[in-house]
């Protein structure tokens, strides 16, 4: 089984980030249990095929995504692109609205809907699904339950665009997008405008620092009353100071002029979000003998 191993090592030179736009074609591994996915994804204008590897939760066959990453080298699977964010797009092209209404990524069109969509309305499919559904009528077999249904399931495809347009806006990783809709649904944005402390206890994989970044974005201070515990102020007898320290300065705290130490069990709310930190946390030193 393919797993999120440390075992790949950025390309000499390559290092650097750059975008690429395309449409992803195979699903080749994901990992519920913590969001990873390996998926084959065919950039625009090229017949190549490149392997992508995202922390995030499966991306559906037919999406047009934006891509921001840089190169690797895994030592058995070769040349992959490591993810760091992600858009999804409107597909522009008649070919690949066809491949995106195929895909399921909206209810009511299967692949042979979508192809008698695409030629009746071509490059202006999308627009007239959104804005004007009750065209789709014209097309044979399409009554007005399937309309409602498409109509329904196409917005919540637009609200998810718009929450990782959102994030992007405010330098957080689109990634999220998910998992703050599957939650919050229409109400993901005012719960990240008005509530952004929120997401640390009730979105999994959102800890403290990503949310409280979201919320410095916005001008709005940490109080005692934001939704969170700050996992600063969560203190126990934690005395390994190298450790520690790390843990402070990824939380936000400025462990020159504090001697506030950390707590083992705000572990995971800190690791979860900052690559960086130890992947365990820190013990207390043994007590010393008693001579």
């Amino acid at each position: 089984m393919m797993k999120n191993e440390t075992i790949q090592t950025s390309l000499p030179g390559l290092e650097t980030e750059e975008e690429i736009e395309g449409v992803v074609e195979r699903i080749v591994f994901t990992n519920e249990a913590s969001p990873f996915t390996v998926f084959s994804f065919k950039p625009l204008r090229k017949n190549s095929r490149i392997t992508a590897l995202a922390n995030v939760e499966a991306p559906l066959v037919g999406q047009q995504l934006r891509l921001l990453g840089h190169w690797t080298q895994h030592k058995r699977y070769g040349q992959q692109f490591q993810v760091t964010g992600l858009r999804i797009e409107a597909p522009s092209s008649a070919e690949g609205i066809e491949r995106f209404l195929a895909s399921g990524v909206v209810d009511g069109i299967g692949p042979s809907l979508a192809k008698r969509i695409v030629q009746k309305f071509g490059k202006k499919t999308l627009t007239v699904i959104e804005q004007t559904p009750h065209r789709l009528s014209e097309v044979a077999g399409i009554g007005k339950k399937t309309i409602e249904k498409i109509t329904a399931s196409y917005t919540s495809q637009s609200e998810l665009r718009d929450i990782m347009l959102w994030l992007e806006t405010h330098h957080i990783s689109g990634t999220y997008a998910a998992r703050i809709f599957k939650k919050y649904g229409s109400f993901s944005i005012d719960t990240l405008e008005n509530h952004p402390y929120q997401l640390a206890s009730e979105v999994e994989g959102i800890g403290f620092i990503i949310a409280d970044s979201i919320a410095k974005s916005l001008g709005i201070e940490y109080t005692i009353n934001s939704g969170t515990e700050n996992p600063v102020e969560r203190i126990s007898e934690i005395t390994n100071g190298e450790m520690a320290h790390q843990v402070m300065e990824c939380s936000g705290a400025n462990p020159a002029a504090s001697s506030t130490p950390f707590r083992a069990a705000t572990w995971s709310s800190v690791r979860k979000t900052c690559p960086h930190c130890p992947s365990s946390p820190p013990t207390s030193p043994a007590a010393p003998k008693k001579l």
